[in-house]
């Protein structure tokens, strides 16, 4: 198997088993978000710095526009965080799957639509099946 399939699945996993854990916390949403945001980090930083035994700061030598795409990125995502926690803080155990299924279904077609646009554009048959897989969120979370 490509090593990016396994990538994708890696994570997929893993971001199926933190939003019930977090719920669980029964810790408020923004607490909970920073506090989620903090152990993360610590995951992060201890990879990123320290790289096959030498530490690396390439991150400096970043270009201007690098880093702005890494600042929009970061704003999106510690967004996307506060949302999806404070969505979760609002709904019982059994609604946290559908708020997952929606979050994750809505992250497929964006990414799927940007593959599409990135290879040409989107025609019309994809604009149609992303507006259909609107139409699968719909159905199963109602």
């Amino acid at each position: 198997m490509n090593p990016v399939m396994w990538y994708g699945l890696a994570s997929g996993l893993l971001f199926s088993v933190w939003p019930p854990c977090l719920k669980k916390s029964g810790i408020e949403a923004n607490t909970a978000s920073m506090i989620f945001s903090i152990f993360s980090c610590m995951v992060i930083v201890s990879t990123t710095f320290v790289t096959r035994g030498t530490v690396a700061f390439g991150v400096w030598e970043m270009p201007t526009a690098g880093l702005c795409f890494l600042f929009i990125a970061g704003l999106t995502g510690g967004s996307g965080i506060l949302t999806f926690n404070t969505g979760a803080s609002a709904v019982g155990m059994k609604e946290l799957g559908i708020l997952s299924v929606v979050m994750i279904m809505t992250q497929v077609v964006g990414s799927a639509a940007f593959q599409a646009y990135m290879n040409g554009g989107i025609t019309t048959k994809q604009g149609l099946g992303f507006a259909l897989s609107f139409v699968v969120i719909y159905l199963l979370c109602s």
